[in-house]
């Protein structure tokens, strides 16, 4: 047995049959530290999986095809099938990490080729089980590779391609068969077809093919077999297409490919030119770079013979592997240069950097091996060095793995434990049976479906994303979920859905299904509908009549919500220590002052700070409606574990502030614009942070966001903010004017005039703020017309426009005035007065031109647009305009010949196809007219009155023409 082993040593135990122990023992111990259900690894895997997502499915083809099985699980058991799918396939990549450590080559150093005799310089003797299972432990107990290892991470199967890869070039340099290279070859492909990162370990994949083959690798026959095999194995691009080609997607087959190229080409174009070139090196030198320096065969010497120079190049080698082995059992750690910390949680890194672990542990125990001399005698040093280097080893054999477990353990049991659970619980518990549930972050409903298809609820609720409702075709997907669903948009269009067929959709929904949102959240649905805190789910109301908000808060909604977040504050308190570092205290402990020496900084759990953003999104919502509720204590509270739970709430920090004023008796103030630039830190834009942190009750804020949201056609909403801004600086007056002016577009045209009227007092001092005399002008004329005070309004805007004949400014504001409430005797008499100081003004013209039409003056309206056209022949307006004039006098060959040529340009044009129908309607050319209507009719809602119109026109002509 002994001989076999010294023969065959690639079968001995520590090569053959550990790695199934090791495997074995990893799995067990995946299992017991499973997470029972959805994670942040798996939501995605799960949400797909379970026909939650509308859209083909293009990426990670090997991960679908493998999976499959899966898929067919009733969808309660999905969650838990992905996490035993990617426990085995962890399990499998340390049982295949021990064969390879166990493969490695120590015939590396002059040391090791004198003491190690074993064919193929496997390292062999009774301490040969020490390298791997050194290099197994390290690397399972790795926080990024447990994790992902019982948590359904995908990422896992790429690992598991990418151990098997590395053991068929390993198991080549010992057995010299080419058909482990093949396979390898293989399933590189099907690796890089799965998964960008092995398209970045690919050039190391060919280096290596190369350093083992030598010139062999050049041999034309062995290139093509190689090549062939790779193609093979990359043919799995082509999976995921074709199902989505036989599938009925509205994505065809060549669409599906270049999505999943296109998304390959933007990782790999991030990472080799947009990622920090910190990244860049720090995955070059933790995981190829050492594979590169412990793959080349040393010479015994660097041109000094002598046994000085011998014994300084060995301290040297000595050192270099010292330094290697504690730098990679320091990555392990997560230290502050991890690329963890950088946000890359790829298990490559750990299980490459334990393969370099395992070498240098076979190392160490190799070349302190006592070496008889000829007289087979030892000497003492060598026996001191042999038990020291052996010491040392069995003493990180124990302490490395303490240590990952008693720093890792505390976060896998967050991680995998009920915390996401009773998130998702609370948050589908107050929502109403059978009801219709929208959320903007597809994390949360994912969660929610999860709960409640556990709870065998599902089927009777709608799921609808909102940033999807934009898409038609993720209508389609609705209509085939639900049967229910209105159909008022056109799914074949290719077009974005507008925002008021959405809002028509979730009114038709409202009629017999009460609303949910998953977070506080704002945009045109809230625009209708106020959102009414109930624990962590929100319920949509419709506003009453003549109101910019919503009922104030009752007894019973604030003794409800304040009992929900008392109950739940310990689940919050379980967060907590995860989410940020502890404060200093005078008792320090051991373990924080070694990871201080060790520079391992506190890690947060992702899971807890996903959730933690998740409350305090919630909590922040809550505080503010108790502060603007007066209830400032409470809210107070509110804030300050909002704070907790996510430390970048830059929202409820600001909230914690006002508060503070607020108790203190003082008014807050409302500071420039331009400082608000230096406080959004990580986020783009003011709505961005506001969908991450709940909303704002700091007036500079609140001031800035009912700008944003009046530029967005959110006037309630944005007049929500500014009167809290009104309310909190009383006396600011540019807060007060555009209160004004949103009040007129929110048809409450008194509170306008009641603050225009003091307004008008300030003049000056609103010239320093930028707000001009004809801004007023506006503000004030609009208030009038709103409020039925025509004559009023007329007179303000004559008088105006007596005092001002030759100012262009001006007389352009009464324009814009005139046309929005349709005085177009007003409109036109500015427009004339505008085009003496400018005969060619282009914009005036035109708008001569449709003052006339909308006038009911349409031939008056052809002589300005003509010269509009003469002076700007591709001017599309003009042209267009002149046509609707032509046809609105009747001359229908002119009208005709504007509207093909503008037809030459925009073929789908609604207006040119609508203006060509009425010509042929009116020229009882019905074969004619049907066309251009059919072509109208493609391009409106079909809800709408137009398609109404169009339909019964269309119906009409038909049946005469029968």
């Amino acid at each position: 047995m002994t001989k076999q082993t010294k023969l065959h040593p690639e079968k001995s135990f520590v090569a053959s049959k550990l790695p199934w122990i090791i495997a074995a023992a990893a799995l067990l111990i995946y299992l017991l530290t499973l997470n029972h259900w959805v994670s942040l690894n798996n939501l995605a895997s799960v949400a797909r999986s379970s026909g939650w997502v509308w859209g083909p499915e293009v990426y990670n083809p090997v991960f679908y095809l493998v999976t499959l099985p899966i898929r067919w699980l009733p969808s309660s058991l999905i969650p838990i099938g992905f996490n035993l799918f990617s426990a085995v396939c962890g399990a499998l990549s340390l049982g295949l990490l021990a064969r390879c450590v166990a493969l490695l080559p120590h015939d590396r150093t002059h040391d090791q080729r004198v003491r190690e005799k074993s064919a193929h310089a496997l390292f062999s003797g009774k301490f040969a089980w020490i390298p791997p299972v050194f290099a197994v432990l390290v690397c399972g107990f790795n926080l990024t590779f447990w994790e992902n290892a019982t948590a359904g991470a995908s990422d896992m199967l790429d690992l598991l391609l990418l151990a098997c890869v590395v053991r068929g070039l390993l198991e080549y340099r010992v057995s010299q068969k080419d058909s482990w290279l093949f396979g390898s070859a293989l399933i590189c492909g099907a690796g890089m077809a799965n998964n960008w990162v092995m398209f970045v370990l690919f050039p190391a994949f060919v280096v290596a093919l190369i350093w083992m083959k030598r010139m062999e690798f050049f041999n034309a026959r062995f290139l093509l077999r190689l090549f062939l095999c790779g193609v093979v194995g990359t043919l799995f691009y082509l999976l995921l297409p074709t199902i989505t080609a036989f599938s009925h997607q509205s994505v065809s087959f060549w669409e599906a490919l270049k999505m999943n190229l296109a998304g390959d080409k933007q990782a790999l174009l991030f990472f080799y030119h947009r990622a920090p070139i910190t990244v860049r090196v720090l995955l070059l030198v933790t995981s190829l770079l050492p594979l590169l320096v412990i793959s080349i065969r040393w010479s015994s010497n660097f041109g000094d013979p002598s046994k000085m120079g011998s014994s300084i190049t060995s301290l040297i080698f000595y050192v270099a592997h010292v330094a290697l082995l504690l730098l990679f059992l320091w990555l392990a750690l997560d230290p502050v240069f991890s690329l963890r910390r950088k946000g890359f949680s790829l298990s490559a890194l750990p299980f490459l950097g334990s393969i370099v672990i395992g070498y240098i542990t076979g190392y160490f125990l190799l070349v302190f091996r006592p070496l008889p001399d000829r007289m087979g005698r030892t000497t003492s040093m060598q026996l001191f060095a042999n038990r020291i280097s052996f010491a040392a080893i069995l003493i990180l054999l124990v302490l490395m793995p303490l240590g990952l477990l008693l720093l890792n353990f505390p976060q896998v049991r967050l991680t995998n434990g009920p915390a996401v659970r009773e998130y998702a619980a609370e948050l589908v518990k107050n929502i109403p049976e059978g009801g219709v549930i929208l959320s903007d972050d597809s994390r949360k409903l994912y969660l929610a479906q999860a709960e409640l298809t556990r709870e065998g609820k599902a089927a009777n609720h709608f799921f609808l994303d909102t940033q999807m409702l934009t898409v038609p075709g993720y209508h389609e997907f609705q209509k085939k979920l639900h049967p229910d669903w209105p159909a008022l948009v056109n799914t074949a269009s290719q077009d974005e859905v507008r925002a008021g067929a959405l809002l028509r959709i979730v009114f038709k929904l409202s009629e017999t299904k009460p609303l949910s949102y998953l977070h506080p959240s704002f945009g045109y649905y809230f625009e209708v509908f106020d959102q009414r805190a109930d624990g962590l789910s929100f319920t949509l109301t419709r506003y009453p009549t003549n109101s910019l908000s919503g009922p104030p808060l009752s007894e019973s909604e604030i003794s409800r919500n304040e009992a929900f977040w008392q109950q739940h504050q310990t689940a919050l308190d379980r967060l907590t220590p995860f989410i940020a570092a502890p404060q200093l205290t005078t008792n320090v402990t051991f373990g924080e002052i070694l990871k201080s020496r060790l520079k391992i900084p506190f890690l947060p759990n992702a899971t807890a700070a996903m959730l933690g953003s998740f409350y305090s999104q919630t909590l922040d919502f809550w505080g503010v409606q108790l502060q603007r509720a007066d209830r400032l204590t409470e809210a107070q509270n509110h804030f300050q574990s909002a704070l907790d739970l996510f430390p970048d709430n830059l929202a409820a920090k600001g909230n914690l502030t006002v508060n503070r004023i607020l108790k203190a008796g003082h008014e807050p103030e409302l500071r420039p614009m331009q400082t608000l630039e230096e406080e959004l830190g990580k986020y783009r834009a003011l709505d961005q942070m506001l969908r991450v942190t709940g909303p704002f009750d700091e007036p500079t804020h609140c001031f800035a966001l009912g700008l944003t949201f009046a530029q967005g056609n959110n006037f309630r909403q944005a007049a929500q903010q500014l009167e809290r801004v009104h309310t909190l600086v009383p006396d600011n007056l540019q807060a007060s004017f555009w209160l004004s002016r949103l009040y007129v577009m929110n048809a409450q045209p008194q509170k306008a005039i009641s603050l225009l009227a003091d307004l008008r007092q300030h003049q000056d001092e609103l010239l320093a703020t930028g707000i001009r005399k004809i801004d007023l002008l506006q503000a004030e004329a609009g208030a009038l017309y709103v409020s039925g005070k025509v004559t009023e309004a007329d007179q303000l805007v004559h008088s105006t426009l007596q005092k001002n004949l030759n100012d262009p400014q001006t007389l352009t504001t009464i324009i814009q005035i005139s046309s929005v409430f349709k005085r177009y005797t007003n409109a036109l008499a500015a427009v004339d007065q505008l085009l003496k100081i400018k005969p060619n003004d282009v914009s005036a013209l035109i708008s001569k031109g449709v003052f006339s039409i909308q006038a009911g003056k349409a031939a008056e309206a052809v002589e300005p647009l003509s010269l509009a056209v003469s002076l700007q022949s591709t001017n599309f307006g003009a042209r267009l305009y002149r046509a609707v004039a032509y046809l609105g006098s009747d001359q229908l060959e002119a009208a005709e010949n504007d509207y093909e040529t503008l037809q030459k340009t925009f073929p789908n044009s609604n207006e040119v196809n609508s203006g060509l129908a009425e010509i042929a309607w009116r020229r009882k050319d019905t074969n004619a007219a049907i066309h251009y209507y059919e072509l109208c009719l493609k391009n409106v809602p079909v809800d709408s009155k137009r398609a109404e119109f169009l339909s019964e026109r269309i119906n009409s002509l038909k049946a005469g023409s029968q």
